[in-house]
């Protein structure tokens, strides 16, 4: 695909940013993944892309909050403050 038709494509693609979605995506995850494509020419995965983020401008706080709630393992079942653990 050439470089023009690969920019216009995400640039419309990209307007309506996530199209009303929340689960599964970060407006800024969407935003530093069509600019990683029209500057590098290649696709990004999300996680990938919440590390664009600080260079774009984005708080480093927030970025490792989204990573974080995104990617941490989920506390087991018996842990601190599951139904089990309380009793």
């Amino acid at each position: 695909m050439p470089h023009r038709d690969l920019r216009a494509f995400v640039v419309r693609d990209q307007r309506p940013a996530c199209g009303g979605r929340t689960s599964g995506c970060t407006p800024g995850s969407a935003f530093a993944r069509a600019t990683v494509t029209l500057r590098e020419g290649r696709l990004i995965g999300r996680r990938p892309s919440l590390a664009e983020l600080p260079g774009m401008g984005a708080p480093a706080e927030v970025v490792e909050d989204v990573t974080r709630r995104r990617y941490a393992d989920p506390a087991p079942a018996d842990g601190p403050g599951s139904p089990a653990a309380r009793g």
